[in-house]
């Protein structure tokens, strides 16, 4: 064999060997490729989500007995979650507490989604709405006017039980209304005109006749002044709160409003927040609780101004809205996962002593009463 000849072959298995070496590294990208995908794709199938068959209900007298939940279970019945139907089974099986609705084409839909939502939930979601009184999201099927155009107290006891009915009919537990901060400089359309007498009046009128028809409602956003400048979705608030403030919330208390959303501004004046996001402020919660017994809700945790304040420390973000005094957490995040999370990182700081159980369990109460249910706790605490 010529010298030449044997170069020749030399590069030839040198090309080959490379050849075969690219090859394997593609495949072996390829299949890892795959494998990401698929658990990309699949992740919330591969979360261990606990089955809910250990809890006790007595179906003939509608009887709960809260200590056969778990401690993850009760959590989990403290957030109310984002619309989307494709996280039904995960969201029942980790027995969720709730699930905000969004817009739908048509009523058929609200009546088809609401219904398979509810239809194998061990515990009832609760199932919330914003129908404020801006934008509505029955818009297709039923025309509400505008709160701000609301004359009298006797048109806005209509307006509720008209829209109770019609949340009653489609499957509905919640609507997030009506919204009594004074001066609403953004979304004006959906907040009462008047005097501070007057707007508490009309929200009182209103409320009862949305719980007349058996839905509960949701005064908000206290303690006021919410959106008189920057909007709380992107930016924290500041603000100074006037005893004025919190009058229409006062007065919606002694009418028995069933629920109060607090808001994310922080605050000083007539409520002090101690420097922190009312959302997260003990301080702040306190005061909602005087005269009230009622749920208490907090704005959705996913916001910006909430975030921007913690600057992405989300273990710390979750566990001051937990341990704060909020009943239920509004939290959009429709990553399976995410909610896990939250859960793990609650359940941990339970364990550490960081989050009380007994206060987890004072809430989760209110909200199996809310839902309709007699409930038993044996559970004593020291």
């Amino acid at each position: 064999m010529s010298k030449q000849h044997k170069q020749s072959q030399k590069r030839y298995n040198e090309i080959s060997s490379d050849i075969r070496f690219q090859v394997i590294i593609g495949i072996v990208l390829i299949i890892a490729i795959i494998i990401f995908s698929y658990l990309n794709l699949n992740r919330t199938a591969l979360l261990q989500i606990e089955s809910p068959n250990n809890i006790i209900i007595e179906k003939n007298t509608n009887t709960i007995f809260l200590e056969t939940l778990t401690l993850r279970q009760k959590i989990a019945q403290m957030i109310i979650t984002y619309d989307k139907k494709e996280n039904k089974e995960q969201l029942q099986n980790l027995l969720i507490g709730g699930i905000h609705i969004g817009a739908k084409s048509s009523k058929e839909e609200f009546l088809s989604q609401l219904s398979d939502y509810q239809a194998q939930a061990k515990i009832p979601f609760l199932l919330t709405i914003d129908l404020e009184g801006c934008g509505n999201p029955f818009e297709s099927f039923a025309k509400f006017p505008a709160v701000v155009n609301i004359s009298t107290n006797e048109e806005a006891y209509i307006i509720g039980y008209q829209q109770g009915l019609l949340l009653k009919e489609l499957g509905f537990t919640i609507n997030f209304a009506p919204v009594i901060d004074l001066n609403d400089t953004i979304w004006k359309c959906r907040t009462f005109n008047g005097t501070i007498e007057e707007i508490s009046e009309k929200a009182a009128s209103y409320i009862k006749g949305l719980q007349d028809t058996g839905i509960i409602a949701t005064a908000k956003h206290f303690p006021g002044k919410t959106i008189i400048a920057n909007d709380p979705h992107k930016d924290i608030v500041i603000t100074i709160i006037d005893k004025d403030d919190i009058e229409p919330f006062n007065y919606v208390k002694k009418e028995n409003v069933s629920a109060i959303m607090v808001s994310h501004q922080i605050t000083s004046g007539f409520i002090d927040s101690n420097g922190k996001p009312s959302t997260v402020s003990k301080e702040v919660n306190v005061k909602i609780h005087e005269q009230f017994d009622g749920l208490v809700i907090s704005d959705e945790i996913g916001m910006g101004g909430l975030k921007s304040y913690y600057k992405d420390d989300i273990t710390n973000l979750y566990i001051d809205v937990f341990s704060s005094g909020n009943d239920l957490i509004i939290y959009f995040n429709t990553d399976i996962s995410q909610l896990v999370q939250l859960i793990d990182i609650i359940e941990t700081s339970v364990k550490q002593g960081k989050i009380r159980e007994k206060d987890i369990d004072k809430s989760v109460y209110k909200i199996l009463k809310a839902k309709g249910f007699n409930v038993i706790n044996h559970k004593l605490y020291k």
